[in-house]
């Protein structure tokens, strides 16, 4: 490709490829999807303490618990992060090119480094807040096995049962600074102290009190 093409091209050009951004709705469609039941249920459980699963909604005869209306948009923010950085990478190295050939100017490599961390920054403090969310929470209809389906470091919903009793009640969790946000939850099973999971009472929904007291403890 000759100088003169690749001038064409222009920093806006430019630009716009290297900070594009993966269209929110998709992402958002894929984690509610079966939000409230679903068309391909999962098999049964096993006594497993821990079982993953990439099918989306609740298991055969699960009934909803809880769920954060904004999961979508977190696991949005994870996506993007992760998509983001496979673009942000060689943007400094290939600007530098660019300037190097007198494609762009020494100012527009500048802005394209600056913004790239910038976005990266907030992208990143935010997705620390989204990792490991709650999505959806689900009960088994002997109330023994919880599904809970949380978004991932990626922005994927993944899914987990999990023995009810497993789980510790809100009001024996450590308090933290975020605690106004959202609730770190914990299981006994876990040796260490490090939470499984967050779970946020003040964006999220409680469809089902009785089932929710059951899950996490008395403390709503």
């Amino acid at each position: 490709m000759s100088l003169s093409v690749l001038r064409a091209i222009g920093t806006e050009s430019l630009l716009k490829n290297t900070f594009r951004i993966p269209t929110m709705c998709l992402v958002s469609r894929n984690f509610e999807a079966g939000r409230m039941s679903s068309s391909k249920p999962n098999n049964p459980p096993s006594d497993d303490a821990s079982l993953k699963t990439k099918s989306f909604g609740p298991s055969n005869g699960y009934s909803a618990v809880y769920r954060l209306p904004s999961a979508g948009k977190l696991a949005f923010i994870n996506s993007s992060k992760h998509n983001q950085m496979k673009v942000l990478a060689p943007a400094a190295p290939v600007s530098m090119i660019l300037t190097y050939f007198e494609l762009i100017s020494g100012d527009t490599a500048a802005v394209i480094c600056v913004a790239g961390i910038v976005i990266a920054l907030k992208l990143h403090l935010l997705s620390i807040f989204a990792t490991n969310m709650i999505g959806f929470v689900y009960l088994s209809p002997d109330l023994s096995t919880v599904q809970i389906s949380y978004i991932d470091h990626k922005g994927s919903r993944k899914d987990e049962f999990i023995p009810a009793s497993d789980i510790v009640p809100l009001s024996e969790t450590p308090r933290n600074v975020m605690e106004k946000f959202y609730s770190h939850i914990f299981r006994y099973s876990n040796k260490g102290s490090v939470p499984n999971f967050k779970l946020s009472l003040l964006f999220g929904e409680i469809i089902n009190i009785k089932h929710f007291r059951h899950v996490f403890g008395n403390k709503i």
